[in-house]
C-alpha cells in the first residue's frame, strides 16, 4: 500500500462516511481556531501588521483572512494566517503524554488559505480539518520517540503538502513527491522554537506552512529523492508499525488528547488562571485591598511554571503568554484573559503591575499534595486581604483537558469552553461572532469562500 493511500488507511475520510459526532467535533475545532485567529488579529500592533503585509509577495491569487482587501500567493496567505493564528497562542494543544506537544489548530491556518478557491466546498473544509487532526495525532504518537528532534513545525512540514494534495485532488504520486520534497533538503524543520532561544511560535508555524505550500507547488515540476520513505529514518520505518502501512488512530483517539485552551497562556498555567478568573467576582471593587497572593503549584509542573530569566513585567505578547504572574494578575483584575490583554495598554497597566509585585509562587511537593488530598496536577491560589481575611480557590487540570471523557461528554465540555472564549472576546472587542459561528455550524451547505467571506465581514462590520 502507498503511504498516500490515506483513504485506504482510514485517515482521509470523505464527508459522507464521517460519524455525526465527528462532524460536530470538527466544526467545534474549526470554530475554536477561527475565534483564536480573530483574537490574534485584533491583538497585533497595527504598525507591525502593516510592515508584515508590505513584505508579502503580492501575487494576486489568494486572500489571507486578515487584513481584508489583501491578495497574495497561497504560500504567503498561509504564512500570514499562521502568523496571526499562532501569535495568540489561544488554539488547542496536543498533550497525549508528557513530552508530546504541539498545536493541531495551526493547520487550520493553512486550510483557511485553501478556502479561497471556488472548488473548495464546505464539506471539503470539514474533511481537511479532520484529516489534519488525524495526521497530527498519528505523528504525535509515533515520531517523537523515534526521530529527534521533533516538534509541531516538523508535523506541519509533512502535513501541509498532504492537505494541499487532497484539497486539489492530486494523484497519490504527486502527493508522495510533494512529501519527498518537504522531507528533503532540510525543509522539514527541527525544533524551530527551542525553549528559551526564541519564543516566536507564530513565525515558526508560519514558515513551516509556507514551506509546505511551496513544496506542493513545485512538486509538479521537480522530482525529489525517495528519502522520505526509505533509509533509516524513512516514513515507513518511523511511523508505520505494520510493514509500511499507516494506521488510522480512530475517531476517539484522534481528539481525546487535544486540550482546548480556555485562556491564551501556556498549558501549565491554565489552572491558575481559571482560579483567578473565578475569584474575580468575589474581589470586584476590592482589588486594591489585596496584601499578598500565593500561587501554589505542583512539583510536577513547577519546572515549566517557574522561569527565573523572565522580566519582572512582560514587555510583549510572547513574553506575556508564558508569564504566569501577569496572566493571573490580569485575570484577577478583569475576570478574563484574551489575546487583546497582551497589548501595550494592558501590559503597562499600573494596577496589574502592582498585583504582579505581590505574587509569590510556591511549589507543593507530592507529599504535601497527598496530605491536602490534592492530585499531582493541582493548583491552589490564595489571596490575603489587608483586613487579614483569606480568599482562595483550587483547580486541577484545566477544564479543556479531555482525558477519560467519552465523545458525548467531550462535545458538551468543548462547546462550553468555546462559548466562554467567544463571550470573552466579544465583550472586550465589541466584535459580533454569532454570524461566523452560525455559518460554521451549517458549513456543509456553504463553500470555503463563503466561510472566508463571513469571517472578513465580522472585521469590516465591527472594526472599520
Amino acid at each position: 500500500m502507498q503511504v498516500t493511500d490515506l483513504q485506504g488507511a482510514k485517515l482521509y475520510v470523505p464527508y459522507e462516511k464521517l460519524e455525526k459526532n465527528t462532524i460536530t467535533e470538527v466544526k467545534y475545532r474549526l470554530l475554536d481556531s477561527i475565534i483564536s485567529f480573530i483574537g490574534g488579529a485584533l491583538s497585533l500592533p497595527g504598525n507591525d501588521l502593516k510592515a508584515l503585509c508590505n513584505t508579502l509577495d503580492r501575487v494576486s491569487d489568494i486572500r489571507p483572512v486578515y487584513p481584508t482587501g489583501l491578495k497574495t500567493s497561497l504560500e504567503m496567505a498561509g504564512f500570514l494566517n499562521a502568523y496571526i493564528l499562532r501569535s495568540a497562542d489561544w488554539g488547542d494543544t496536543y498533550r497525549r503524554n508528557e513530552g508530546i506537544f504541539g498545536h493541531p489548530s495551526d493547520q487550520v491556518a493553512a486550510i483557511l488559505a485553501l478556502c479561497d478557491n471556488t472548488k473548495v466546498s464546505g464539506k471539503k473544509v470539514i474533511e481537511l480539518t479532520h484529516l489534519a487532526y488525524q495526521l497530527f495525532a498519528l505523528l504525535g504518537e509515533y515520531m517523537p520517540g523515534l526521530r529527534q528532534p521533533w516538534d509541531y513545525t516538523s508535523a506541519l512540514s509533512l502535513n501541509i503538502p498532504v492537505l494541499s494534495g487532497i484539497c486539489f485532488n492530486d494523484s497519490p504520486e504527486k502527493i508522495q513527491n510533494a512529501l519527498n520534497l518537504s522531507a528533503s533538503g532540510g525543509a522539514v524543520l527541527h525544533q524551530v522554537r527551542t525553549n528559551e532561544v526564541t519564543n516566536l511560535k507564530s513565525g515558526a508555524s508560519a514558515y513551516a506552512i509556507a514551506r509546505g505550500f511551496w513544496c506542493h507547488r513545485i512538486s509538479g515540476a521537480i522530482t525529489a529523492p525517495g528519502g522520505m520513505f526509505e533509509g533509516e529514518d524513512g516514513w515507513y520505518k518511523t511511523i508505520a508499525p505494520l510493514e509500511g502501512e499507516l494506521i488510522g488512530p480512530g475517531r476517539d483517539i484522534t481528539y481525546t488528547p487535544v486540550e482546548v485552551k480556555t485562556f491564551p497562556c501556556f498549558h501549565v498555567g491554565q489552572a491558575s488562571v481559571e482560579c483567578a478568573s473565578s475569584l474575580h467576582q468575589k474581589l470586584k471593587g476590592d482589588i486594591d485591598n489585596i496584601n499578598q497572593i500565593i500561587i501554589h503549584v505542583s512539583e510536577v509542573y513547577s519546572k515549566r511554571i517557574i522561569r527565573t530569566n523572565q522580566h519582572r513585567y512582560p514587555e510583549s505578547q510572547p513574553d506575556a503568554d508564558h508569564h504566569l504572574k501577569y496572566c493571573v494578575a490580569t485575570s484577577l483584575q478583569y475576570g478574563a484573559l484574551t489575546p487583546l490583554h497582551y497589548n501595550s495598554k494592558y501590559l503597562q497597566d499600573n494596577k496589574t503591575r502592582r498585583i504582579i509585585d505581590i505574587i509569590e509562587i510556591k511549589v507543593l511537593t507530592n507529599n504535601e499534595l497527598t496530605e491536602l488530598g490534592r492530585q499531582d496536577d493541582a493548583c491552589i491560589l490564595q489571596i490575603f486581604m489587608d483586613n487579614g481575611s483569606l480568599v482562595q480557590d483550587s483547580r486541577t487540570k484545566a477544564k479543556g483537558s479531555f482525558f477519560g471523557l467519552d465523545t458525548e461528554k467531550r462535545l458538551i465540555q468543548l462547546r462550553e469552553i468555546i462559548e466562554k472564549k467567544q463571550q470573552m472576546l466579544e465583550e472586550i472587542s465589541g466584535i459580533n461572532l454569532a454570524p461566523v459561528s452560525k455559518l460554521v455550524s451549517e458549513l456543509e451547505n456553504h463553500s470555503g469562500c463563503n466561510l472566508l467571506d463571513k469571517i472578513q465581514e465580522s472585521f469590516l462590520e465591527n472594526i472599520y
